[in-house]
């Protein structure tokens, strides 16, 4: 499966996303929260089980990031398993010194794109007509998040596709944290 990739000190270097994309084609995982459990333990485990911390394009590395978080092109992600609702979850993030998930680059965060259950995000609005803003008081790109209409309410949940859903804020739901690696520049 994957012989057209380099072999390096024994293992295979392959595509994260290559990985990813046959995890959510595999017919035997119907259950879309089955994918995204083997998706978080595939990264877990090439997180943990690199013997260097993985490179960006810009020679910087990825990380260090609180345990049990994820690191991704110097974003530090946790996906919670806890179902709050939306105060309770931003209050959860900011316990770890963090926010809830904020969408600010289809190209940095295409991690994302392969997720496929609900989580809440950082993103509300203030009244019913309002615009939609991140906890950081930024308006939303329309660019970068289309927004679906699910349900009447102030708050959204990230799906899928860089899609947002619509949702009541006392729903209760699982979230995902963020916030920025610390940065190093040394070289293995």
């Amino acid at each position: 499966m994957f012989q057209k990739h380099k072999k390096v000190d024994g293992w295979y270097e392959v595509n994260i996303f290559e990985i990813g994309m046959m995890i959510f084609k595999n017919d035997d995982l119907k259950n879309p929260d089955d994918k995204t459990g083997c998706l978080i333990i595939m990264v877990l485990f090439i997180t943990v089980s690199s013997p260097k911390t993985p490179k960006n394009t810009n020679g910087v590395y990825c990380g260090p990031c609180p345990k049990n978080w994820i690191c991704y092109k110097n974003i530090c992600y946790l996906f919670s398993n806890e179902s709050k609702n939306w105060n309770q979850s931003r209050a959860s993030c900011l316990s770890h010194n963090s926010s809830l998930l904020k969408i600010y680059s289809k190209e940095n965060q295409d991690i994302l794109a392969l997720i496929r259950s609900y989580h809440w995000m950082g993103l509300a609005k203030s009244t019913p007509n309002g615009i939609w803003m991140w906890e950081d008081d930024s308006p939303l790109s329309d660019d970068l998040l289309s927004m679906v209409l699910v349900q009447k309410g102030n708050c959204a949940v990230y799906g899928s596709n860089f899609k947002g859903y619509i949702e009541n804020c006392s729903n209760p739901n699982t979230y995902i944290c963020m916030q920025k690696a610390i940065q190093s520049n040394f070289d293995y």
